[in-house]
C-alpha cells in the first residue's frame, strides 16, 4: 500500500539508537530511565538486553511526513546467522518497485558515537561497507544520504565525529587505504562538506530522568526527510 510514498530507512549496527529516534520522530512516548546514574530510553520497539528487539522492518505511517518511516532490523545481529539472512533479506524488499510504481527513498545511517571509538572504528567501518553492500555510492544515493550520531556527550555533535574520521582518513598512508571500503572516504568527504545531512542524536542528560526525550535535530531531520 506504500509502494507509491517516499520512504525514510534507517539502518545501522544493533543497538545505535534507530528505534528511539523512530519514537521520536513519530511523537511516540520516549521516557528518560535511569538504573543508577546510567540514562536510557525506554518506549515502544526499543530493546533493553543485548539483543535487537527490531527482527523485521518496521513500517511507520506519519501524519507530520509525507515520507514513510522504515525501520530496520539492526547489522549484526547477536540471534545469530540466520535472522542476520532474514534481516538482509527482508531489508532488500523495502527497495524493490511494485508495479510501474517508482519507489523513492532516502537512506538514514545511524551510527553511535561509540562505535568511532571502539576497537579503533571497526564497528564505524562496519556500518558503512554494509552500506556499500547494499548500495551503488553514487551521487544520487549521496544526495539522498544522512547520517545520524547518537549517544553523543553535550558538547559534541555528529559533525565532530565525521570531520575527526574525514581527518584521519586523509593523513591514512596508501597500504592502510587499501584495506577500507572505498565509499568510507568519498561518503565522509561528502558529508563534511554537506552538513545539513549530518544530524545528532545526544545522550540524555541525568538531569532529564523521567522526562519525555527530544533532541534538537528533530526538525532538522524531518525537513531532511521532506525536502
Amino acid at each position: 500500500p506504500y509502494a507509491d510514498i517516499p520512504k525514510a530507512v534507517f539502518i545501522g549496527i544493533t543497538g545505535c539508537g534507530k528505534s528511539s529516534i523512530l519514537c521520536s520522530l513519530s511523537h511516540k512516548e520516549l521516557l528518560i530511565t535511569w538504573v543508577g546514574k546510567i540514562m536510557h530510553l525506554e518506549g515502544e520497539g526499543i530493546g533493553t538486553d543485548l539483543f535487537s528487539y527490531t527482527s523485521i522492518p518496521c513500517i511507520e505511517p506519519s501524519l507530520n511526513l509525507k515520507t514513510i518511516l522504515v525501520d530496520c532490523p539492526g547489522f549484526e545481529d547477536l540471534s545469530g546467522v540466520e535472522q542476520e539472512i532474514l534481516n538482509i533479506f527482508s531489508i532488500k524488499k523495502i527497495f524493490e518497485n511494485y508495479g510501474n510504481k517508482e519507489n523513492k527513498f532516502k537512506i538514514i545511517l545511524v551510527i553511535s558515537c561509540e562505535e568511532f571509538k571502539a576497537e579503533r572504528g571497526a564497528k564505524m567501518i562496519s556500518s558503512f561497507s554494509m552500506l556499500n553492500k547494499m548500495f551503488t555510492i553514487n551521487e544520487k544515493l549521496k544526495n539522498n544520504l544522512g547520517v545520524i550520531v547518537t549517544k553523543t556527550e553535550p558538547d559534541f555533535s555528529g559533525f565532530d565525529y565525521l570531520y575527526e574520521l574525514n581527518h584521519t582518513l586523509k593523513k591514512m598512508d596508501e597500504e592502510k587505504r587499501k584495506t577500507l571500503p572505498n565509499c568510507l572516504f568519498d561518503i565522509c568527504e561528502f558529508l563534511v562538506n554537506n552538513p545539513k545531512h549530518i544530524f545528532t542524536f545526544p545522550h540524555p542528560s541525568y538531569k532529564q530522568k523521567g522526562q519525555q526525550y527530544d533532541f534538537e535535530d528533530h526538525e532538522n531531520v524531518l525537513k531532511f526527510l521532506n525536502a
